[in-house]
């Protein structure tokens, strides 16, 4: 789908201190991600975010607190390439806000592929997850900037930290199959797993879901949770039914296509997607609400215009994007919404 030049087509989650630990701040969702999302086109970097943010949640409604989370937005590739030395500070003052903490998940993009970093701060050793077993040279980069990090942080924080960081590849975990662009998904439901098993059975030596599960299976459950965390707690903030006010403002503009204004409609009417926490450490989809065949069926006529976007965009706030502030009922910032996320603090 390709929205008019003058249409909306992104709001903004408004992200608090506590949540990445990096100020206030304002996530950026685009609608064309959601539909993408549903084609099982390439997740963009926003939508690992709000993953993350999932997942915080989760953590928090559980008691969990040994567990951290970066957001990818931050430790990236091309933030390394563009803000090398910015980007070191900022994961030095990452691991010192979590230092308390027993495990840290990242996920990293790193030439247009999404692994799981995986930080065992008690063994003092990093793992890579990844869906392809990518060569060992790939992730040199991070992880010499990572060591930097390392060093600087044992300066900071003068506890029994060993003196370098430890590094596992090749983790016997599920694998996408050739010539497919998923390993977003992957990283989102290995990141979910492991956050069970640390709250579940402590046993981290494996990832507990089959090697190799058809994507329709836990990929499917992927997209209906993250589209129902949108949906329910990003533009339902208080999960009251309210969610759509951002969507009649859609769906009532006269710039909104046929084809959206129906798929903007059934969304509004759409139940909570990712239902409640999956008690089993295993991949999940039999706790998971579906999502009406009707929203489905929209999605499917929704297809994006342009190519595949592996993960990292430059987020401009374009001027014809629009965003409703939920808790002003108002535009605010030349119209750009920015709806409130609840932290569930």
């Amino acid at each position: 789908m390709e929205m008019s030049a003058k249409g909306r087509e992104m709001f903004g989650v408004r992200i608090r201190n506590p949540d990445f630990l990096q100020g206030e701040d304002v996530l950026w969702l685009h609608f064309k991600d959601v539909f993408d999302l549903y084609h099982l086109d390439a997740l963009d970097v926003s939508l690992l975010s709000a993953w993350i943010l999932m997942e915080i949640q989760r953590a928090r409604r559980r008691g969990v607190y040994d567990t951290g989370f970066i957001d990818p937005r931050k430790i990236n590739t091309e933030m390394i390439d563009k803000y090398e030395k910015d980007t070191e500070d900022n994961l030095v003052h990452l691991l010192t806000q979590q230092h308390f903490k027993t495990f840290i998940l990242l996920p990293y993009n790193t030439e247009f592929h999404w692994v799981l970093l995986f930080f065992d701060l008690d063994a003092c050793r990093v793992t890579v997850y990844d869906s392809m077993n990518k060569e060992e040279k790939i992730f040199d980069k991070v992880f010499q900037l990572i060591d930097r990090a390392w060093d600087r942080f044992r300066q900071l924080v003068r506890m029994t930290w060993k003196e370098k960081l430890g590094r596992r590849f090749h983790f016997p975990c599920a694998k996408q199959d050739q010539r497919t662009n998923l390993c977003g998904y992957y990283v989102c439901e290995y990141a979910h797993c492991l956050s069970n098993q640390i709250y579940t059975t402590r046993e981290l030596d494996h990832i507990d879901m089959k090697d190799n599960l058809p994507y329709k299976d836990f990929i499917t459950a992927v997209q209906e949770q993250l589209m129902g965390f949108i949906n329910e707690e990003v533009l339902n903030p208080d999960g009251q039914g309210s969610k759509s006010l951002l969507l009649r403002e859609l769906i009532s503009d006269d710039k909104t296509g046929a084809w959206e204004r129906k798929f903007y409609s059934t969304l509004s009417k759409t139940p909570c997607l990712y239902g409640s926490t999956p008690r089993s450490t295993k991949a999940s989809t039999t706790n998971v609400d579906k999502a009406s065949s009707q929203t489905l069926h929209l999605l499917d006529h929704l297809r994006t215009v342009g190519g595949s976007r592996q993960g990292i965009r430059n987020e401009k706030m374009e001027r014809h994007s629009a965003v409703f502030d939920l808790t002003g009922y108002g535009f605010e910032e030349e119209g750009y919404p920015v709806v409130d996320y609840e932290s569930a603090l």
